[in-house]
């Protein structure tokens, strides 16, 4: 279901609200497991973004308005909006080599991307994640960016995913797997942030996915990644994989 264009700002307001750091729950201890209530969530989520630069007037008017708005139901409606489309993510299966198939190249210039990610500490409750990233276009030298991934909970937006690319300012989150064999390593992953922008998709196989592109075409129109509210005019980019001569 689409968020409304009035919904998308006062979602961004709220995550500004929260990095402003002026709700109460900010500094409360987690219990590894336990349910952590949705603006607890969001407010990690925040915490992981970097932050460059001081803040501005504006950005603090913003937040003290958001701060008399019923900013808890909204982020529930942008949770359930995120994550309606996913059960529990197993980190096992995220391991291993990825080809991008789908980007946002208003934030990512590049039109090849590989990653791979690692488990490097787990537990029953968390993990570490390495992500080792590799991007180039078409007939030049790759760039390497080191990212790091997070699990801090249960729960599929406890576990952020940070790419390393310059870029990209906040950590992503999987709003949806794909897999034709259950307990078998996902085929494809999309991976996307709050406002469903920016937005990539993970595949396993090249080869793979075109077979099944079309399945993962109708789940980013159908849930608004396609052509997100919150960058108007924009539209995800399916990359060109035969100009990219990954090998597999």
């Amino acid at each position: 279901m689409y968020i409304t264009l009035k919904l998308i700002t006062l979602l961004a307001l709220t995550i500004e609200l929260i990095c402003s750091k002026e709700l109460p729950f900010l500094n409360a201890i987690e219990v590894p497991g336990a349910k952590v209530p949705i603006m607890r969530m969001f407010d990690n989520y925040a915490a992981h973004c970097k932050k460059e630069g001081e803040r501005t007037l504006g950005m603090s008017s913003l937040a003290q308005i958001m701060h008399s708005l019923n900013a808890e139901a909204l982020v529930t409606k942008m949770h359930d909006s995120l994550f309606s489309a996913i059960g529990d993510v197993e980190v096992r299966r995220l391991e291993g080599r990825w080809f991008s198939v789908v980007d946002t190249r208003e934030v990512h210039a590049e039109e090849c991307s590989t990653t791979e990610i690692e488990i490097i500490a787990q537990n029953v409750f968390t993990s570490t994640l390495s992500l080792i990233t590799k991007v180039w276009n078409p007939g030049q030298t790759p760039t390497t960016n080191t990212g790091i991934g997070l699990q801090m909970g249960p729960e599929p937006g406890e576990l952020l995913l940070s790419t390393g690319h310059s870029m990209d300012k906040c950590p992503y989150v999987v709003v949806k797997t794909f897999n034709a064999n259950p307990g078998q390593p996902y085929d494809f992953i999309v991976l996307s942030q709050p406002l469903k922008y920016p937005t990539i998709v993970l595949a396993r196989s090249t080869d793979l996915f075109q077979e099944h592109k079309k399945q993962v075409y109708d789940f980013l129109e159908k849930n608004g990644y396609l052509s997100p509210m919150a960058a108007l005019n924009t539209r995800l980019h399916f990359v060109n994989v035969s100009a990219c001569d990954f090998v597999e």
